[in-house]
This record gives structure tokens, sequence and C-alpha cells, in this order.
């Protein structure tokens, strides 16, 4: 069964991705939010820790595929 993603406050569908310093902190983060309301739905690392690790261990001469 196929759902579309609603925004919690408005009810629409469009999401887009903005990247902000959150006061006190100095790292950068990612923040879902709806496109209308700019209500915040969802919270991403700034960096990709996955990727990260996968370049170094090919830096490294480390296969981790599986």
């Amino acid at each position: 069964m196929f759902s579309t993603s609603k925004c919690p406050n408005c009810q629409k569908t469009g999401f887009e991705m903005n990247t902000e310093i959150i006061s006190g902190s100095d790292y950068k983060v990612n923040f879902v939010r709806c496109i209308s309301c700019k209500t915040v739905v969802g919270l991403l690392d700034y960096f990709n820790a996955g990727d990260l690790i996968l370049k170094l261990a090919k830096k490294l001469g480390k296969d981790l595929s599986y």
C-alpha cells in the first residue's frame, strides 16, 4: 500500500531540506521541513557518515562491501 507523506501541521505534501547551524552548536544540520508552512518534520546530519567511512576505507585499501 502506497502512502504519500503529509505535513503534520498543514497536510500538504511538499518537503525541502534546509541547512542551518543551531544556536550554541558548532555543527551544521539539515532540517527536513514543509515547503508551505516551514514546519520541521525531520533532522539529518550535515555529513553522511556512511559515505565518509566508505571513502576512508577505500583510501586505506579496505573493502567494506558484502
